[in-house]
């Protein structure tokens, strides 16, 4: 495993959890204002979001933008794809995304923090409902791209192994070699060397020919 497909993998993990809480808060937490009111959950979000929520909500936000930031670098250096380009831009603009809404997030949870609330908690809460949406479908969006990139390593990486395995002996895999290594005495080619040896080294239409 190489250094860019250990920073995907690093990527999606941070992603992921980055992704699953912020959804959790946009899909269960926050319309949950609706039933206890303003009030209520403004006092939840002291006790919770503006205790414990301060230290875990930036640490999963920057590692997952960290991570991926340097994902996508790694991954363009390496001389890409046009489709790998297409989903490593793609990472890019879900972390921007990201970071913007959690620069615009927190103001707006820390002004919560007041006994009286600049312009009613209403439109806080509203404000800040808005914007955690926004980060939601960001981190949605880069993680969709780095699953999309480390597939796409992944794919990549088992061709060249299967075309350039070191382990192979007898037999040259690649369509178009003019090359016939005979099998050595007592050894056994593994099924996809079989398979790749009878449809490109020696195919039916060359035996029927040498048949004739």
């Amino acid at each position: 495993m190489d250094g860019a497909t250990a920073l995907l993998i690093t990527a999606t993990v941070t992603n992921g959890v980055a992704c699953g809480a912020t959804w959790d808060l946009a899909f269960k937490q926050l319309p949950a204002r609706r039933r206890t009111g303003a009030g209520a959950y403004t006092a939840y979000m002291r006790a919770a979001d503006l205790w414990n929520g301060l230290l875990w909500y930036p640490m999963i936000g920057s590692l997952a933008a960290v991570t991926t930031v340097a994902a996508v670098v790694a991954g363009l250096l390496g001389d890409p794809s046009r489709v790998e380009a297409t989903a490593l831009w793609l990472m890019a603009v879900g972390a921007v995304g990201a970071l913007a809404a959690m620069a615009l997030a927190t103001p707006t949870l820390l002004s919560l923090r007041q006994p009286d609330v600049p312009g009613g908690v209403d439109s806080k809460l509203d404000r800040f409902a808005w914007i955690n949406g926004v980060r939601a479908v960001a981190f949605a969006i880069a993680l969709a791209a780095t699953i999309w990139a480390l597939t796409l390593t992944v794919d990549a990486t088992e061709s060249v192994s299967l075309r350039f395995d070191p382990k192979r002996q007898d037999d040259t895999l690649t369509c178009g070699s003019d090359e016939r290594t005979p099998s050595s005495a007592g050894s056994r080619r593994p099924w996809w060397a079989e398979t790749w040896h009878q449809v490109c080294v020696d195919p039916p239409s060359s035996r029927r020919t040498a048949s004739t």
